[in-house]
């Protein structure tokens, strides 16, 4: 984990991990963990990471789920209205 920010090669491979470790440990808690070697920071941060990051990835999943409804109660609304106007044509003629 050390030094890996020196080294450009191991860096893309330590970049791809820590970005799936980063969107894992906020939104399943963790699909896999740190090393049982890394230092005590390490694990001190991801515990700080985490503290914050699932709220935020929780609130974000609630605000995108809420919008996901409300377009789907529009549509339905607008499809009934647009039933109700046809029926009332029907009725009309």
């Amino acid at each position: 984990m050390h030094g890996s920010w020196r080294d450009p090669e191991k860096a893309k491979v330590q970049a791809s991990r820590g970005l799936c470790f980063s969107v894992s440990s906020s939104s399943t808690g963790g699909l896999f963990g740190l090393p049982p070697d890394a230092d005590d920071f390490a694990f001190f941060f991801v515990g700080l990471y985490c503290l914050t990051g699932i709220p935020v990835m929780g609130l974000a999943f609630v605000s995108m789920a809420g919008l996901i409804i409300e377009e789907i109660k529009r549509r339905d609304v607008e499809k009934k209205r647009n039933l109700f106007n046809e029926i009332g044509d029907v009725i009309n003629e």
